[in-house]
């Protein structure tokens, strides 16, 4: 399995776990079992927040410095332009510089 097909899965099984629908589609036979066993495994509503899985070995779970929604904002935040204060757009490199003098 692809580490995409492996997050879907683990985010099928967030969803499952937030909103207790059984209905969702079941993975495939010892694959939350496989992520359950693991150190670093905090529950499914844990995935993309506490957890998420390893780039090169994607059946390893490994914890998160900050969770998947807040490095979105911190991407975004290098990225997408700001209106001052004062009504004026500055870039979001202009934004973020700090004040050296």
């Amino acid at each position: 399995m692809t580490r995409s097909e492996i997050r879907y899965l683990c985010f099928s099984e967030f969803t499952r776990a937030e909103s207790g629908k059984p209905d969702i589609p079941p993975a495939p036979p010892g694959f939350v079992e496989t992520f359950q066993s693991q150190k670093d495994f905090r529950g499914w509503l844990g995935f993309g927040v506490t957890w998420d899985v390893d780039e090169d070995d994607p059946w390893k779970v490994v914890p998160l410095e900050c969770s998947l929604l807040e490095q979105w904002h911190r991407e975004l935040a290098t990225m997408v332009p700001v209106i001052a204060p004062d009504g004026s757009i500055v870039s979001a490199e202009e934004w973020n510089k700090t004040d050296g003098d």
